[in-house]
């Protein structure tokens, strides 16, 4: 009799998505480009008309990154705060006029998966200031 595999648990998340979003009413896209240094991925002002559905209420600034296994969540927040200036006037200025976000979105395709961030990452996120949420899909 040969051995079947009902269910396989544990191991890393199978897909990241981590995106910094940056928001406020009157939010000038290009202007957080010039502060930060960095393109972003997408972008729009208020009253931006969506390909479907009603304007935009407020501006948007946001850097995504994508990764699959096994790159996890800890590397692909790290690789994106690379990408940003670490200086604190920067972040204390987006703080005092917008609202940022860094959104963690986690596929996996089975039960029992787990991800940590490191001390390091947790703390530069903190010394910037941003708040960060999590979604998870599972298939």
């Amino acid at each position: 009799m040969s051995e079947r595999v009902i269910a396989e648990v544990g191991g890393g998340v199978d897909e990241v998505r981590v995106a910094l979003g940056i928001y406020r009413r009157d939010l000038e896209p290009a202007a957080i480009t010039a502060l930060l240094g960095c393109e972003p991925t997408r972008s729009h002002r208020r009253d931006d008309a969506p390909m479907r559905g009603p304007a935009f209420e407020q501006g948007a600034w946001i850097l995504s990154i994508d990764g699959k296994a096994p790159v996890g969540p800890d590397e692909l927040v790290r690789q994106l705060l690379a990408r940003l200036p670490s200086t604190p006037a920067v972040w204390a200025e987006l703080r005092a006029t917008c609202q940022l976000h860094l959104s963690v979105a986690l596929f996996v395709d089975a039960w029992n998966r787990g991800f940590e961030l490191a001390l390091e990452t947790s703390c530069q996120l903190v010394e910037r200031g941003i708040p960060i949420g999590f979604s998870v899909y599972v298939d």
